[in-house]
């Protein structure tokens, strides 16, 4: 494996008993699995995946947390269908809530998300593991961040409490990001700048795969203002975070929340189809552009001009010009 020795001194900073060793055997899962959280972290899912299979071809007591781990990676590498497939057999050891939940949200179900995380973080309280709860809620948050900023905002106070004590760095600047979608489409220079202050702050922390959290954040509040030009400069820097293959469905959800079509056919491999997917994730947009509306005036008529991928968009019909939280000029129009 390759890594930046700055990387890697960062990292360990974080992670002081962590190693990068790639030798695999049972008596070391603590600190080898930590060193499969470093390659993940690091946006080295190859490298994981070719340690995660050693531990399965070994057929020991530790490779259901591995299946685990490799159905997780498949997720990553944008094939739903693999950990999908997977989810009978996990059980609690192989924390199959949150492999449903994640391919849940990915897709824009934002109902069956909240169902998964819910029970997969009531499963963590009966067996005790506060770090896994912790993480069950901030993904809960996650996946009601984009459909209800109200509730939102009151999961984002329990992920904060659950992670107090805890040393979960990733998710405790995951949990900056839902703040950021919750809070999309209000100010832009108040959303741009936080997103600029993360950005700072996933490097300082060394944790690479969370500028694709942010971007896909800043994907949703430009779709939500209808800032074509912002939007296409996110969208190409997705493009550039995800050029390795994981994450690569984040840069879908961003064409389909602005209703864009793909520039090439999609190699994303989902559970449900394509149409489904991108009106989902279009859906969440107009919900958002319909509430901010309703809140800068109650007598608003929007408009949206047609769906540039050749389908057509709903109305949203009230009576005068809104004010204040307005979308931005671009795709949007009102009368």
């Amino acid at each position: 494996m390759t890594v930046g020795m700055h990387t890697i001194r960062t990292w360990s900073l974080r992670h002081p008993h962590s190693n990068f060793s790639s030798a695999w055997t049972p008596m070391r899962w603590s600190g080898e699995s930590r060193t499969i959280k470093a390659h993940k972290d690091l946006s080295q899912n190859d490298a994981a995946r070719t340690s995660m299979q050693q531990v399965v071809d070994g057929e020991g007591h530790l490779a259901v947390k591995a299946r685990r781990a490799l159905a997780n990676l498949a997720r990553l590498a944008s094939d739903f269908p693999t950990p999908l497939a997977a989810v009978p057999t996990p059980g609690w050891k192989g924390r199959h809530h949150r492999v449903l939940g994640n391919i849940h949200w990915s897709h824009a179900d934002t109902a069956a998300a909240i169902h998964s995380f819910k029970a997969g973080r009531a499963k963590a309280e009966q067996h005790s593991a506060a770090g896994e709860r912790a993480m069950m809620q901030v993904r809960l948050a996650l996946a009601v961040s984009f459909a209800d900023p109200d509730r939102a905002a009151d999961e984002l106070a329990l992920a904060h409490q659950l992670l107090d004590g805890l040393d979960q760095r990733s998710n405790t600047l995951l949990v900056q990001v839902v703040a950021l979608i919750k809070d999309t489409g209000t100010s832009d220079r108040d959303v741009t700048a936080r997103a600029e202050s993360m950005r700072t702050d996933i490097e300082t922390a060394g944790l690479p795969f969370l500028h694709r959290f942010v971007e896909l954040a800043l994907a949703f509040h430009h779709a939500v203002r209808c800032a074509d030009q912002d939007l296409a400069v996110t969208i190409g820097q997705l493009r550039t975070l995800t050029a390795t293959g994981d994450f690569a469905y984040f840069t879908d959800i961003a064409h389909f929340m602005a209703g864009l079509p793909l520039p090439a056919p999609s190699t994303i491999r989902r559970t449900r189809s394509e149409d489904d997917v991108r009106s989902a994730w279009r859906g969440l947009v107009q919900a958002r552009q319909e509430r901010l509306l309703a809140e800068s005036c109650p007598c608003t008529r929007l408009r949206l001009r047609p769906d540039t991928s050749g389908r057509s968009r709903s109305r949203v019909q009230a009576g005068h010009r809104a004010r204040g939280n307005q979308p931005a000029s671009g795709r949007c129009s009102t009368n």
